[in-house]
């Protein structure tokens, strides 16, 4: 039992040392096209230059 408290108080220790991180913003995301370029729809889930042309078959040029 000694040793599993023990345990249990380096592992605080620790989350206490290296303090999680809380972002307090955003990342603006930020695309740009041409006007004769449409059917384009952002993805909505976050992820950045990923993902980008996920519905490429959907686009046309006017």
């Amino acid at each position: 039992m000694a040793e599993r408290a023990n345990a249990y108080r380096m592992a605080q220790k620790r989350i206490y040392e290296i303090v999680p991180h809380i972002y307090l913003y955003q990342r603006l995301t930020v695309h740009g096209f041409r006007s004769s370029v449409t059917g384009w729809i952002p993805n909505g889930n976050g992820i950045i230059d990923a993902v980008e042309t996920w519905n490429i078959a959907d686009w046309d040029k006017k």
